[in-house]
């Protein structure tokens, strides 16, 4: 933190003699004078909706216009993402084994609200009855703070992640005076994207945050299984796949037992059954002394006759 380290100090002092649970709803953070915003206004277009996420890879051109592509992450921001921050809040009890805790959460909050508040000077009690929901969003993307925000070029910007899109929304502030560079730096900010961002893992079980809203039906379901190690979503841990192992060894048994009675009713299939039976063929050393044999009786007999006729003959000349 560059400036007013001093005043931030003094205040995260006084702070800590308060009861330490914020609790915010970051859905109803998003009703605010939108034309306040002025040409600016198409960062936050989106989030009328409850389903609202502009918290992906995005990009923005503040030129002689102001053009903006805001993009997502698959979580929706405020019933989701930013809700898990508010349910952490919201409970001073909550700490995960390996994973995230509520005093964790609420110090990067209160810092992060105390360094903006700082930065922005004497705009921000004008911001704060202006745009109070909307300062909200800021200090819970902030928490999360994933991404990045950079200049391109002149008046050409990418910002991703919930930091990301919390810079470029302090970038949007209608302030009296020219944002500092300090205050659009990231860096400047304490953030918990290990914990809290979508590939984050706030109950330290091993699933991501992303895994827990895959395999949940609901906002609800999701963030009771985010803060939960033995859920993952609505799913306890071990046990599908427990039972899955178990229908696939079922299976594999009962696919043998098929594959020894087929291979039964095979043998059974050939015992019962004969093929016709069919004279098998002559080999040929056989049908070549059969052959030789009739030429030997053939020969025979015509030399006998032969013989016969010269006695004749014989005698007649005798």
């Amino acid at each position: 933190m560059r400036v007013g380290a001093l005043a931030v100090v003094v205040w995260c002092v006084a702070v800590s003699a308060f009861a330490n649970v914020i609790p915010v709803d970051f859905c109803d953070c998003t009703t605010f004078p939108r034309e306040v915003l002025g040409k600016y206004e198409p960062l936050v277009a989106a989030l009328s909706s409850p389903y609202a996420d502009v918290n992906g890879d995005s990009s923005m051109e503040d030129t002689e216009t102001f053009e903006c592509e805001v993009g997502r992450n698959a979580i929706p921001d405020c019933s989701c993402e930013l809700g898990l921050v508010s349910a952490i809040l919201a409970d001073p009890d909550f700490t995960a084994t390996g994973g995230v805790s509520h005093q964790m959460v609420y110090d990067v909050y209160i810092h992060n609200w105390a360094v903006l508040r700082t930065y922005l000077g004497t705009d921000y009690d004008i911001l704060l009855e202006l745009l109070e929901p909307l300062l909200a969003l800021i200090y819970g993307h902030l928490t999360i703070g994933n991404g990045s925000f950079g200049q391109v070029e002149s008046g050409q910007y990418n910002f991703s992640g919930s930091g990301g899109y919390a810079i470029s929304l302090i970038y949007a502030l209608p302030t009296t005076s020219q944002i500092s560079p300090e205050t659009l730096d990231l860096a400047n900010y304490l953030k918990l994207p290990q914990y809290l961002a979508f590939d984050g893992d706030a109950d330290g079980d091993g699933f991501s945050n992303i895994d827990e809203y895959m395999a949940s039906s609901s906002p609800a379901e999701y963030i009771a299984g985010a803060l939960d190690p033995t859920l993952c979503g609505s799913q306890p841990i071990g046990e599908g796949e427990g039972e899955e192992g178990e229908a696939e060894g079922e299976e594999g048994e009962a696919e043998g037992e098929e594959g020894e009675a087929e291979g039964e009713e095979g043998e059974a299939e050939g015992e019962g059954e004969e093929d016709p039976i069919e004279d098998p063929p002559m080999p040929a050393t056989t049908g070549f002394t059969t052959a030789f044999l009739l030429s030997i009786f053939l020969g025979g007999g015509i030399l006998l006759l032969q013989a016969g006729r010269g006695r004749k003959t014989w005698r007649r000349a005798k």
